[in-house]
């Protein structure tokens, strides 16, 4: 289910149309014992952040191309920095989060003329 929306597919794979924000993605079987799969991804204008909740790794895709430098920081929910790194040149960031204990955390990514905030 995507956006309230149904899809269905008897394929391993399937493609969904997806909008600007938020897009909550409910992945479900007809066995109840698999239980139900659930992703968040944020389209903004430029960029876009996936998968949300992730395992590993988090990442970040620069729509409109390279970005010359870009600060990514990770926030607890009480402003603990539990995570910062700086990039250059790239148009996506691959963040390696295992070493964060499971729970909420805020993404901070400061770039150019750009400021967003996500929670994680």
């Amino acid at each position: 289910m995507v956006k309230n929306q149904s899809y269905s597919t008897v394929n391993n794979q399937i493609t969904a149309p997806l909008v600007l924000g938020n897009n909550r993605i409910l992945i479900s079987t007809d066995k109840a014992c698999q239980g139900i799969v659930e992703k968040n991804i944020n389209l903004s204008e430029n960029v876009l952040f996936f998968p949300n909740p992730f395992e590993h790794t988090f990442n970040i895709l620069f729509k409109n191309g390279q970005i010359a430098k870009s600060n990514v920081t990770v926030f607890t929910l009480k402003g603990k920095k539990v995570f910062a790194a700086t990039y250059s040149n790239t148009d996506a960031i691959g963040l390696g989060l295992t070493a964060l204990h499971s729970g909420f955390y805020i993404l901070r990514l400061s770039a150019k003329k750009m400021k967003r905030y996500l929670k994680l």
